[in-house]
C-alpha cells in the first residue's frame, strides 16, 4: 500500500528472541536404540522397537524467512529493520547456533521490482543486515499486494531454491505488511474480502495449501493502522498454513504475543514420523521399510513414544548385508537417527536370470519391441553387444527395478536388422538376447 507504519520490525525482533528461549536445546531429543540389526530371510519380515524422545524446548535447526512488504506504507517497519538486523540474528544464535535466515522483499506487479530474494538463508549477521540495508519503501498504489506469491516461492521449492531452505529444519516465514493478497476474498480465506485478479493467475488458498505441504509456518504481522486488511484477515491466512501459524496486530506490546504464538508453535509437534533417509547398496530401498504406527500428533513436549519397525525383504533378494538410515522428523525437523543392517541369508537367493520377449511390431521403418524384466534381484544393466543394420533404443531405468522395460530396435535400411544384448540382474545372473528383424 502507501505511506503508514510503526513498531513493527522490533516485532521480529522479539519474535526470533521467543523462538530461541522456545525451541533450542536439539542435543536433549533421542531415538533409541541408535543402531540396530535384524537377520531376515528373503521374503520374510523381521520387527524392532524404537523410541522417540522429546524433552521440553527441544528443536533442531531453525530457518526463518523476514517477508518485508516494501510498498511506500512502510518505510518505517524497514527503518527499523535495518536498525535491529544484527541484534535479530546475533540474539537469536546465541541460543540456536545452528539458526539461518533469509530476506526478501515484495511489492506488486505493477512495481519494477514485485518480489526478490535479497538474501537467501545464512548464519551471517552482516549479510542480513546488508541485505535489509537494500530495501527501500516505493510503490504499491493499489490495495492488494504480491502475496501470494510470496508464498508460492515460499514453499516451491521445499528445500533449497532461491531462498535456501534447509532439509531436517524447522521452517517460519513472518510477513510484515499492511495489504491483503490479491484475490484472498474470492479463495474463501476467512476475514480476506479482496476479490481482485492475480496478475499470475495465483490463488491464495491454492498457494497457501503448498506451504502447508512444505510446513511453513506462517506468520502474519498486520501494520499499525493498515486500512485495507483487517486482522480477521491475517488469522485466515495463518491458519492455512502449517500448524502453529496466527496472524496478530503489530505494535508496542507485540513482545508477549509473539512469544506466546511461537511458544505454541514449538512445543507441539503436529506430525512426528520415521522416514528412510537412505537405503543402500542396491536393491535396497525405502519400501522395505514400515512403521506403526505411521505418525503420531499431535504430542506437547516433553514426550516419548514408541514405534514398531517393520522390514519385509522382497523374495530373491540377493544374500548380503543391506543398511537404512532413519530418521525421526518433528513437524519436518530432524530429532534423531537410527542406523539398521539387515542380514539377508542364503536360501532365498536369486538365481533365475532376465527375461527377454518380443511383445509387438509396427512398420516403416520395420521396428520391434521387446519386453526385458527381472523380477528377482531387479534388472542391474542392459548392454548392446552388437547391432546389424539397426538402432537401438533403451529406456533409462534404476538399477533394481523389477518392472518391465521395453527397448525398440528399428531397422535402418533394407534387409535383415539384428540386435544383440546381455542383460544381468543384481544378483549377478546372466541372459543373452538376440531379437531379428527378418522384413
Amino acid at each position: 500500500m502507501k505511506a503508514r507504519t510503526r513498531a513493527r520490525m522490533a516485532t521480529v525482533v522479539v519474535a526470533s528472541a521467543g523462538l530461541l528461549l522456545v525451541i533450542a536445546g536439539v542435543a536433549g531429543a533421542t531415538v533409541t536404540p541408535p543402531t540396530g540389526a535384524l537377520s531376515i530371510a528373503a521374503g520374510a519380515s523381521g520387527n524392532e522397537n524404537l523410541t522417540i524422545s522429546v524433552p521440553a524446548g527441544t528443536t533442531p535447526n531453525v530457518d526463518i524467512e523476514f517477508v518485508v512488504d516494501t510498498t511506500g506504507s512502510m518505510a518505517g517497519g524497514i527503518a527499523r529493520a535495518q536498525a535491529d538486523a544484527i541484534a535479530i540474528v546475533t540474539g537469536v544464535q546465541a541460543v540456536i547456533p545452528g539458526a539461518q535466515f533469509a530476506v526478501v522483499q515484495f511489492k506488486d506487479s505493477t512495481d519494477a521490482i514485485e518480489y526478490r530474494v535479497e538474501q537467501s538463508m545464512t548464519a551471517s549477521a552482516s549479510a542480513v543486515s546488508a541485505a535489509l540495508n537494500t530495501l527501500s519503501a516505493t510503490g504499491g498504489a493499489d490495495n492488494p499486494e504480491a502475496q501470494n506469491t510470496v508464498f508460492h516461492n515460499s514453499a516451491t521449492p521445499v528445500t533449497g531454491g532461491s531462498i535456501g531452505w534447509r532439509a531436517g529444519s524447522r521452517s517460519f516465514v513472518i510477513v510484515l505488511t499492511d495489504s491483503e493478497p490479491h484475490g484472498a476474498g474470492s479463495a474463501g480465506v476467512a476475514g480476506c474480502v479482496d476479490t481482485s485478479a492475480d496478475p499470475h493467475g495465483l490463488n491464495t488458498a491454492t498457494v497457501l495449501a503448498e506451504a502447508k505441504a512444505a510446513l511453513r509456518t506462517i506468520f502474519m504481522v498486520l501494520e499499525p493502522g493498515a486500512q485495507t486488511s483487517s486482522l480477521a484477515c491475517y488469522q485466515g491466512i495463518a491458519a492455512r498454513g502449517y500448524a502453529g501459524g496466527q496472524g496478530v496486530n503489530g505494535g508496542v506490546n507485540l513482545a508477549p504475543q509473539i512469544l506466546a504464538l511461537v511458544t505454541g508453535a514449538t512445543t507441539t509437534v503436529t506430525d512426528l514420523h520415521l522416514s528412510v533417509a537412505s537405503a543402500t547398496p542396491v536393491p535396497a530401498a525405502a519400501s522395505w521399510i514400515t512403521s506403526t504406527p505411521p505418525s503420531f500428533g499431535p504430542l506437547a513436549t516433553p514426550f516419548t513414544v514408541t514405534a514398531k519397525v517393520t522390514a519385509t525383504v522382497p523374495a530373491a533378494t540377493p544374500a548380503g548385508t543391506y543398511v537404512f538410515d532413519l530418521v525421526a522428523l518433528a513437524d519436518g525437523a530432524d530429532v534423531g537417527h537410527h542406523v539398521l543392517t539387515i542380514t539377508v541369508g542364503g536360501g532365498g537367493a536369486d538365481t533365475t536370470p532376465p527375461s527377454c520377449a518380443k511383445t509387438s511390431f509396427t512398420g516403416m521403418p520395420d521396428t520391434i519391441y521387446i519386453t526385458m524384466q527381472d523380477g528377482g534381484s531387479g534388472m542391474a544393466s542392459i548392454v548392446v553387444a552388437s547391432t546389424t543394420n539397426a538402432t537401438v533404443t533403451i529406456p533409462a531405468f534404476t538399477a533394481g527395478t523389477t518392472a518391465p522395460l521395453v527397448v525398440k530396435v528399428s531397422k535402418v535400411t533394407f534387409g535383415a536388422g539384428q540386435a544383440k544384448f546381455v542383460l544381468t540382474d543384481v544378483a549377478g545372473n546372466v541372459s543373452r538376447c538376440d531379437p531379428y528383424i527378418k522384413r
